[in-house]
């Protein structure tokens, strides 16, 4: 910190006139975009009908249906800012399109960025209306303007391809821990063909590792579904029907207050032994669909913390008959549980609760002013479940024991206390000078580091996945998703 001090001055007349320029820069671009200034205004007042209801322009569409498949028209350009706020071609592999061009390379800095109709200027543009115009379906084609070192500036256009999107596809491995062996199956999304493309939903993909899974010999599987915000109830009522044997899954309920019983009409299950799911304060909508339809039966062990609690189902249509460019996201149902109980504005309560830092920041339903509130409906279902509830709270009492005697999650409740305190207690007034700012930073920093200390700490698994890889793209997700599982986060 003494040496920030030392050379402040310096860096303060370098940095200002070029960040004013910058944000005067970007408040024009933003002037300038017409559909982002109609978009920003139609959702604001969307928002007065529901936290879900939203206005979409065709671009905006795109990309949020683009998101949530597993496969997506892509240049896979990884980028970066340095530390002039330049954004940096990062890296390349040998499937992008954008390394195909053979004219790319690392460490080329990104201009502008063209759909061939409108051009932004990377150092005014904002980070949204960059995303939104390279990850858009509608721009097939985007023309980037790079430099490369002090040379002069070159243009080239590329097209995107359909590439796999590895952080959202369904993929497994084998726990091996005392002599045991456990499936793990982590759900990143509930994604699925809604451009009917033919590409295999979540549900399916999930199928097969299991399947894969059952060939090993497993006394258990674990699915993880903590962070998955949702996506397609359809893909969820599938996959609930893996585990579920003919009985009803779910109570559906329209505007009309109409109720619709979700049934799995086929007898027998994928998968009939022990199960566990991951939950934690990010899974929402189609995960809290699916996980609260096997804790009703006591088909799984849930473990986690209490999860978004969202029950609502949307959908996006046109604003008007025949619009090819604007649309509307608005809820059509209500989803209830089995038992008419709903997860509304509660969420969903694990069997086993296991503490998670940041778990009481992260935001909720109910934090919604406009968001439905929690109610329950009379239901005449009649359902048969897994095992007695005695049996489970059992199960789950002896899991509660050994958590409660467990340093790394009485360390976490610790922190949590200690985020919870700063953020409920009223900030003094502080001096705006250097040593003031340098004190507070440096407590930050100190925190920081102790909670990243913690979230780091291995745990003793042997953790492998039963496929060679050959393609060097798959071995370098594979090292990348041992490398997350082996860390402590639950």
């Amino acid at each position: 910190m003494d040496s920030v001090i030392t050379v402040f001055s310096a860096l303060e007349s370098a940095s200002k006139k070029r960040i004013i320029e910058n944000e005067i820069c970007k408040i024009n671009s933003i002037l300038q975009q017409k559909f982002d200034f109609e978009e920003n205004l139609f959702n604001h007042f969307c928002g007065y009908f529901g936290p879900h209801t939203a206005y979409f322009h065709m671009d905006s569409k795109s990309s949020f249906m683009s998101s949530l498949s597993k496969e997506q028209l892509s240049l896979e350009l990884n980028v970066s800012l340095n530390d002039r706020n330049e954004i940096i071609v990062l890296t390349l592999g040998p499937n992008d399109p954008a390394f195909q061009t053979g004219v790319i390379k690392k460490g080329d800095q990104i201009i502008s960025i063209s759909n061939l109709k409108q051009t932004l200027q990377v150092s005014c543009a904002t980070v949204e209306a960059i995303s939104n115009m390279i990850l858009s379906d509608a721009n097939k084609k985007i023309m980037l303007t790079l430099r490369r070192s002090s040379s002069k500036y070159f243009e080239l256009v590329v097209e995107k391809k359909l590439l796999k999107d590895e952080g959202n596809t369904v993929y497994s491995f084998i726990v091996d821990h005392k002599k045991r062996r456990y499936g793990y199956v982590k759900i990143p999304s509930f994604y699925a063909d809604f451009e009917g493309n033919s590409v295999k939903g979540c549900a399916e993909d999930a199928a097969l590792e299991v399947l894969k899974l059952l060939k090993n010999s497993m006394q258990g599987i674990i699915i993880d579904l903590m962070d998955n915000g949702g996506g397609s109830i359809e893909e969820a009522i599938k996959l609930a029907r893996m585990f579920i044997d003919y009985d009803p899954i779910s109570i559906i309920l329209n505007n009309k207050n109409v109720q619709t019983i979700i049934h799995d009409p086929y007898p027998g299950v994928t998968y009939n032994n022990p199960l566990v799911i991951l939950i934690n304060e990010n899974s929402a909508s189609a995960s809290e669909f699916f996980a609260s339809a096997l804790q009703d039966y006591n088909r799984a062990l849930l473990l986690g913390s209490a999860t978004v609690s969202k029950a609502t189902m949307q959908s996006i249509m046109s604003l008007e008959p025949n619009d090819v460019e604007n649309f509307v996201k608005v809820s059509i149902n209500k989803f209830y549980r089995v038992t008419g109980k709903s997860n509304q504005a509660t969420g969903i309560v694990p069997n086993v609760m296991v503490p998670e830092i940041y778990e009481s920041i992260y935001p909720k339903e109910k934090n919604n002013a406009t968001a439905f509130k929690n109610d329950c409906i009379a239901t005449p279902l009649i359902f048969k479940r897994h095992m007695k509830n005695s049996a489970m709270a059992k199960i789950a009492k002896r899991s509660t024991d050994r958590i409660d005697s467990n340093s790394y999650f009485n360390k976490t409740k610790e922190f949590n206390k200690e985020i919870n305190d700063l953020i409920d207690t009223p900030k003094l007034a502080q001096l705006v000078n250097m040593d003031s700012a340098i004190k507070s930073q440096s407590e930050i920093r100190r925190r920081w580091e102790e909670i990243k200390e913690l979230d780091t700490k291995s745990i003793n698994l042997l953790l492998n996945n039963y496929l060679l890889t050959v393609n060097p793209l798959d071995k370098a997700n594979n090292k990348f998703h041992l490398e997350v599982l082996k860390k402590t986060t639950t």
